[in-house]
């Protein structure tokens, strides 16, 4: 879909940057079954330059991809964008602590591994975007209660 019909529609827009395809094309259906519209790059190159081109809402950012690492992608996000403007999600196979606290450090907005849940996916990127999508919100009656930074996951269980 294109990104002047998703904004027709009032959809927002997640830009997926994995070097595998069939990361990407799996995570582009589970968000679009929710209403997302979805672009897709196959490196951190092809991601800047959407980035600089078209108006995206958020970037589920794989690491381990060649020529430019995740986090090297995002050190140049970062460097125009702040997390603020447009939040950033790690989703990768990279799991220790100490990955996870550097991409935090560099600016990701959220880290989620691989194999990814949708539902947490998608309830987290709502959180960001600071959509209210109580069809995503577990536990909870269908309402997620107002979030702060150290509640983040509260909703999800």
């Amino acid at each position: 879909m294109n990104e002047a019909l998703a904004r027709t529609n009032g959809q927002s827009v997640a830009l997926i940057v994995d070097d595998v395809e069939t990361n990407r094309i799996l995570l582009a259906r589970g968000l679009r079954s929710v209403g997302y519209a979805t672009i897709l790059a196959e490196s951190g190159q092809r991601a800047l330059s959407i980035i600089a081109a078209r108006k995206i809402d958020i970037v589920l950012l794989d690491w381990m991809m060649p020529e430019m690492t995740g986090i090297e992608t995002l050190q140049k996000i970062r460097a125009t964008y702040p997390a603020d403007r447009l939040p950033v999600i790690m989703c990768t196979a990279i799991t220790d602590k100490a990955s996870v606290i550097l991409a935090i450090n560099e600016g990701a907005n959220d880290y989620v591994t691989k194999p990814i849940s949708l539902p947490m996916l998608r309830a987290r990127i709502a959180v960001h975007l600071g959509q209210d999508r109580p069809e995503l919100a577990i536990g909870t009656g269908g309402r997620c209660p107002p979030v702060s930074i150290a509640s983040r996951g509260a909703c999800l269980g």
